[in-house]
């Protein structure tokens, strides 16, 4: 009865411009979380191509972000930890001293780390099989693709914490 024709809407035939379709708050948003869910998730399971996938999501609205950053707070938090990843700290917990491990973890502020608490028991996709869990818990602390030592005992795991905190300044004599 009220139906409206192409001619009533003179704009419903133009071609949408990309750039505006970015500053939407709920796409653009939608497009940066999922470039800063590949980045994070590339590194986490040791996935380059989950990292380029981030990084062409990143570079499809560059030109957007460049000429409006204020309307892009969320690619630009993508992009922030594209150019400089999160550690990661991957912690396979045993159920017998599960909550030593996690209370120790808790104390400190790691700002640019990623802290990752897996029960021993629980099946891991094949990327992160490597990153078993031992008689008792173990820490895998990585940055960007490459995991150092593991950390066998809660004395690593303190030193390796206190190490790397914000909490550092406390411990200086």
């Amino acid at each position: 009865m009220f139906k409206k024709s192409v001619e009533d809407n003179p704009t419903s035939d133009r071609p949408t411009n990309k750039s505006n379709l970015l500053s939407v708050e709920a796409v653009g948003t939608g497009n940066a979380i999922a470039a800063l869910s590949l980045n994070r998730l590339g590194y986490l399971a040791g996935r380059q191509d989950y990292i380029d996938a981030a990084e062409r999501c990143l570079k499809s609205a560059w030109r957007s972000i460049n000429n409006h950053p204020i309307s892009h707070c969320a690619f630009l938090n993508a992009l922030n930890e594209y150019l400089a990843p999160a550690d990661i700290l991957i912690i396979r917990s045993q159920a017998s001293n599960k909550e030593d491990w996690e209370a120790i973890s808790q104390q400190h502020y790691l700002a640019s780390t990623m802290v990752y608490t897996i029960p021993a028991e629980e099946t891991l996709h094949d990327s992160l099989a490597q990153k078993a869990a031992g008689k008792t818990s173990i820490a895998y602390p990585c940055s960007g693709l490459q995991c150092q030592q593991p950390l066998e005992n809660l004395t690593e795991l303190q030193t390796y914490l206190r190490n790397n905190s914000y909490r550092v300044l406390e411990y200086i004599d």
